[in-house]
């Protein structure tokens, strides 16, 4: 039986804890800024920046959607890489039109939701399981 001293325990701990927050950071990247431009620059309340968010998160009400269009749809013959090749260029380009389109709500709503729309696509790629006896390695 090994023994865990106090000192790799702590480190442990502060290693989880830093890839927590770093996951984290990365799920809502845009989350504060976007915050910062709606509040400070076009002067919303609070309560008309959530509108804004709930309204940008449309597409994740129907996520089930990607996932089956991702079963149903193979681009190329490359399978979920071709998700990756396609659905990340066109996410670094909604990144460039973000940092660069004038500060409008609706130029805002429509780039964020093209973002979460993409955004969808990537995780359904990504969270691809298949049982082992259905693809003949078991």
């Amino acid at each position: 039986m090994t023994k865990i001293h106090k000192q790799n325990a702590i480190a442990f701990i502060y290693c989880f804890a830093v890839f927590i927050a770093l996951y984290l950071a990365s799920q809502g990247c845009y989350a504060v800024p976007m915050q910062w431009k709606l509040s400070k620059q076009m002067g919303l309340k609070p309560s008309e920046f959530s509108l804004f968010f709930l309204l940008a998160d449309i597409p994740a009400w129907i996520g089930f959607v990607f996932g089956f269009l991702r079963d149903r749809w193979r681009p190329g013959k490359m399978g979920d890489r071709a998700y990756f090749l396609i659905a990340g260029s066109l996410m670094a380009l909604v990144y460039v039109a973000l940092g660069f389109c004038p500060p409008s709500y609706g130029l805002l709503l429509v780039w964020l939701i093209a973002h979460t729309i993409l955004q969808m696509f990537l995780g359904a790629a990504a969270r691809v399981w298949w049982p082992p006896w259905l693809s003949g390695t078991a």
